[in-house]
């Protein structure tokens, strides 16, 4: 049977049971079709039907919906949505009715910290899947998490998701703000292009565990005081006490899956969900040794250390161009000169810092050292690289640091700036 009708009413064709919940969006109802082909559906009727732009959206809501079969999120049963560029259709959605009870609805005394961090795997994995379709749910919060009656988790209405495969021009513009008050990310504010990150999901499946453990909305990812969620006053002595075999590691899920960088949060669903099962692993006897190595593998893919390895990777690229620039020149000057490199470079990962010295000897009557130092800096967005001379600012560059790559200009000054020094050498010329 076609998902699409041509009803201009939904009650055309469903007679209601009883009402369901409402927003600014939509209403919905609970309801029976009238020919009786199927039981119940659950159907959503758009709010402000004179919107041009909402209808627009339905129509995407609706068409991601008709997409997806995942486990976990609702079937389309049924829309007149195709025609939203038709006013006098009234828009309306139905989709598989999950019997069940939102995760706001929950009382905390109903489920233990286990089953917590277990439905939140649950949600990873229906995370996975919707990122592999190319679709980014990015309203991610306790009323759109059903628990049904059988104890399985949904995720349900996507009315502010994307689908990076097919926008059909119904993207969400910059400048637009979207999201929820549940917990607000910087890659939704209204100047960011970045709205279609699935590592936005992951963060507010965080989020979502969060909620879970304190009943509380973590809102922001750091406060005024700089603080994480996790860190702020009777919340954070809240946490501590958690009943699970690692809280360490449920500390470090928060640590890491509040960053306000998109890079050092989680980079996909199966790692999240590995980290929050990590969680629930007891230590058995004569166990210790791959305990604690299984410690050191953690901090080694850890987001923090992966980012850091990202920030030296793209400082030891810049490095290589500099290096090659100076063995091409070796050629150029035939032999006049030979390579001289300084003491061994000083590294900072954690700052994303590179410093080191290197030139020529130049032969001809006296042995004189060229020697230019070179600092790489991971600052933001940009990697600045400063080029020194006797402790004197020779020249100043600054390159994106998704490129990490200096272009032809730069490296013709600092090749000029190599010549100027050895044409000043004693006896150049």
């Amino acid at each position: 049977m076609t998902v699409h009708s041509d009803a201009r009413l939904w009650d055309d064709l469903w007679e209601v049971v009883k009402a369901g919940p409402s927003g600014g969006q939509a209403t919905s109802k609970v309801a029976r079709r009238r020919d009786g082909g199927v039981e119940l559906g659950f159907v959503k009727i758009l709010t402000r039907q004179d919107d041009t732009e909402r209808r627009a959206r339905f129509y995407r809501e609706a068409a991601i919906l008709e997409s997806l079969d995942i486990d976990g999120v609702p079937k389309l049963i049924e829309t007149n949505a195709r025609h939203y560029e038709n006013h006098a259709f009234n828009l309306y959605a139905v989709s598989t009715l999950v019997p069940g009870t939102t995760l706001r609805e929950l009382r905390e005394s109903s489920y233990t910290a286990e089953q917590a961090i277990g439905w939140t795997a649950d949600l990873c994995e229906i995370l996975r899947a919707c990122r592999e379709a190319g679709i980014r749910h990015r309203d991610i919060k306790p009323e759109n998490c059903i628990l049904s009656e059988d104890g399985k988790l949904y995720l349900v209405d996507f009315g502010l998701a994307s689908d990076v495969n097919e926008q059909e021009g119904f993207e969400t513009s910059v400048g637009q703000e979207i999201g929820n008050r549940f917990l607000r990310v910087p890659e939704f504010r209204p100047e960011s292009a970045n709205r279609d990150d699935p590592r936005t999901d992951l963060t507010l499946a965080v989020g979502i565990l969060f909620f879970l453990l304190t009943r509380t909305n973590p809102r922001v990812l750091v406060d005024e005081q700089g603080r994480f969620p996790h860190q702020r006053g009777d919340v954070a002595a809240h946490l501590r006490p958690l009943d699970v075999p690692r809280s360490d590691r449920l500390m470090r899920i928060f640590d890491q899956g509040f960053q306000h960088d998109l890079d050092r949060r989680f980079q996909s669903a199966e790692s999240l969900k590995d980290a929050l099962l990590a969680c629930l692993e007891r230590e058995g006897p004569g166990q210790k040794a791959d305990v604690l190595q299984n410690r050191i593998l953690e901090h080694a893919s850890s987001a923090d250390v992966l980012h850091s390895k990202a920030m030296m990777e793209r400082l030891h690229a810049i490095n290589g161009q500099i290096h090659r620039l100076r063995d091409r020149m070796l050629g150029e000057l035939g032999g006049v000169v030979s390579s001289l490199g300084g003491p061994i470079a000083h590294v900072d990962m954690s700052q994303g810092y590179l410093s080191f010295d290197t030139g020529f000897l130049y032969s001809r009557n006296t042995r004189a050292q060229i020697m230019l130092g070179f600092e790489m800096r991971h600052l933001g967005s940009e990697i600045v690289v400063t080029v020194w001379s006797n402790r004197v600012m020779q020249a100043e560059f600054r390159v994106p640091a998704a490129s990490a790559e200096l272009p032809p200009d730069d490296l013709d000054r600092i090749r000029e700036i190599y010549l100027e020094k050895l044409s000043g050498a004693p006896g150049a010329i």
